[in-house]
């Protein structure tokens, strides 16, 4: 983000262990806004020069990044419990990526987060997944065109992640 863009802050996510992951420009614009707002953070993707972007974006030592495809399932029996010991339980998962590649990521995240009965989920992109939560487990899906900026995925991601929207399943649609 550049130092003219515009953030919102949610003083309820600090302290908040937050996991972004995809092959997507905007990984790096959520990953710095989550940062900005106290989150300790995980990114992974499957382009090295996203999750140097990422880190350096982030600015905080409390950040880890993984260079493996998101949409394997293997990524995850490996990621996640490095993820959860390095960081702390995840209360936040953000997936931008196809619905598939989506899925695969919180189908490997939210039986933890369904067992603690907290969390939220947040996917990114084009067309509504179909995911199932559990209770206590948050559903929030933010629905982009090609014409959205990455500061605006961004601002969508933080709001959705935050305590702000209470109901159980909500979609943030950005159009141009």
């Amino acid at each position: 983000m550049t130092s003219g863009d515009w953030m919102a802050r949610y003083p309820d996510l600090a302290g908040k262990v937050a996991l972004v992951t995809g092959d997507h420009p905007g990984v790096v614009a959520i990953a710095a806004t989550l940062a900005a707002n106290g989150s300790p953070l995980g990114v992974i993707t499957s382009d090295r020069a996203t999750v140097d972007a990422a880190l350096v974006a982030a600015e905080s030592t409390n950040a880890m990044g993984v260079v493996s495809a998101p949409g394997d399932p293997a990524t995850w029996e490996r990621v996640v419990p490095h993820a959860e010991q390095r960081l702390g339980p995840l209360d936040i998962v953000i997936a931008v990526d196809s619905p598939a590649q989506r899925q695969a990521v919180i189908s490997a995240t939210l039986p933890d987060m369904a067992a603690r009965r907290r969390g939220v989920v947040i996917e990114v992109g084009t067309e509504v997944g179909s995911v199932v939560t559990h209770d206590g487990v948050r559903r929030r899906f933010v629905q982009i065109d090609g014409d959205s900026t990455a500061a605006d995925v961004a601002a969508a991601v933080a709001l959705c992640a935050s305590d702000v929207l209470v109901a159980p399943e909500v979609t943030i649609r950005l159009v141009p």
